[in-house]
């Protein structure tokens, strides 16, 4: 995924990753690339448990030397516990522990699935 800043704009403004783990709020940049990948594993019909990591690429192109781009690769890894409320639909519930560059922890709770 990429998400791209054209244009002036103030600091605020800046696109950010959306990494599982990543903080949003210190990790801002004129550009981000990003990849995740995910591997799921059933343990029994109703339990599962996921194992993930992903990159984030942030650029910050200087406003005053046009040629000058500083760059920083976030990096973020997990694991996660799901559980099957519904078969027929497929519903799930799970929770997420995350943890990104310079030891930060992030925790999720998750209703269903992105995919």
């Amino acid at each position: 995924m990429a998400k791209e800043m054209l244009g002036d704009a103030p600091e605020y403004e800046f696109v950010t990753p959306s990494l599982r783990g990543a903080d949003w709020n210190k990790y801002r940049g004129s550009s981000v690339y990003q990849a995740e990948i995910e591997y799921r594993h059933k343990f029994s019909s109703l339990w599962s448990g996921v194992a993930f990591a992903g990159a984030a690429v942030i650029g910050n192109q200087d406003r005053y030397y046009n040629s000058a781009v500083q760059s920083e690769v976030v990096p973020s890894a997990g694991v996660g516990v799901r559980y099957l409320l519904n078969a027929k639909e497929r519903f799930t519930i799970g929770v997420d522990a995350a943890v990104s560059k310079m030891g930060n922890t992030s925790f999720y709770i998750r209703f269903g699935e992105a995919f």
